[in-house]
């Protein structure tokens, strides 16, 4: 990964992903790439309450959200544990996000 940043960077590029035609893909290539490779790996992103979706449901943020789903279904999980695990900057970020997990 290292290498490939370093190549990126050489080359002048400022995007992560460029792609062949262009200096950077746009957010549907990578939406069209994700859910791809997730049904190709039989990859499902976790819903709110740990069900697994179809990996056809799959996005480029579905890892994020579902270890997210996947703390929180431990009743122990405080929501600062997720937006430390998350590196949230700030708590109200978290809250506004996963406010159904508030816990009584």
């Amino acid at each position: 990964m290292r290498k490939y940043f370093c190549e990126l960077e050489n080359d002048g590029h400022e995007f992560l992903f460029p792609s062949q035609q262009s200096d950077h893909m746009t957010s549907e290539t990578l939406r069209n790439i994700t859910r791809a490779l997730a049904s190709e790996a039989e990859v499902a992103p976790r819903r709110t309450g740990g069900k697994p979706a179809d990996p056809e449901e799959s996005h480029p943020h579905a890892p994020r959200c579902s270890l997210a789903n996947y703390i929180l279904a431990n009743e122990k999980t405080r929501l600062i544990d997720v937006r430390d695990r998350l590196r949230h900057r700030s708590i109200t970020t978290t809250e506004r996000i996963y406010e159904h997990f508030q816990r009584q």
